[in-house]
């Protein structure tokens, strides 16, 4: 698809070496998309999930996941959408300023809660861990997919029925590829998402 930029499983695992420590998925040669469709049909979609979070571009992965929490079962708390809307505010603009509102939320923020993840995610997207430090230390390439991961985590642990967390799986592996196969700039795309629900993003 468009914006799936690892041509094989392997790929991904060859980018972010941490990888084999921490998913189920193992390296292949298969190529992802029909990796996902298959999980979809087997109904083995909690690895996809976690996979998913290193498969698409840092942007994209970040709207991705804005997508899962606003479209699970039970939506966002008002206190989740603040965060929510700054994440997404940086995804509709992916500037320096946006990322600095993040980490400012992010660092207060609850760690128990996905949107708190989905913050770093931003934080760690790209320049440094950090940016109130004298010294910045560059975030680690694979830093942003692992508080991706963590904060779907959180989402799916928080749901008491094993028929809605497999849910909630399904529904990440299916706004995975709708994602992936997206045409044009990703902002862009986030912005007509918010007018069509009449919502609206922090920083907008």
């Amino acid at each position: 698809m468009r914006r799936i930029r690892f041509p094989t499983i392997a790929d991904v695992f060859d980018a972010y070496p941490d990888l084999d420590s921490i998913l189920q998925v193992k390296p292949s040669e298969a190529e992802p998309v029909p990796f996902l469709e298959r999980a979809l049909r087997d109904g083995r979609t909690d690895d996809a999930v976690e996979f998913c979070a290193f498969l698409l571009p840092r942007r994209e992965a970040i709207w991705w996941v804005c997508r899962c929490l606003f479209e699970r079962d039970g939506g966002l708390t008002g206190e989740e959408r603040s965060a929510w809307g700054a994440a997404v505010a940086w995804v509709r603009n992916a500037d320096d300023r946006r990322r600095r509102a993040a980490f400012d939320l992010a660092s207060s923020g609850d760690p128990g809660r996905s949107v708190t993840w989905l913050l770093w995610a931003v934080v760690w997207s790209g320049g440094p861990m950090d940016p109130t430090m004298a010294h910045p230390v560059p975030a680690p390439p694979d830093l942003c997919g692992k508080a991706l991961r963590t904060a779907l985590g959180i989402a799916r642990d928080t749901i008491d029925r094993a028929d809605a967390r497999s849910a909630f799986s399904r529904l990440c592996v299916r706004l995975a590829l709708e994602v992936a196969g997206g045409e044009g700039d990703v902002g862009t795309e986030a912005g007509a998402f918010l007018r069509a629900r009449g919502e609206t993003a922090t920083a907008d």
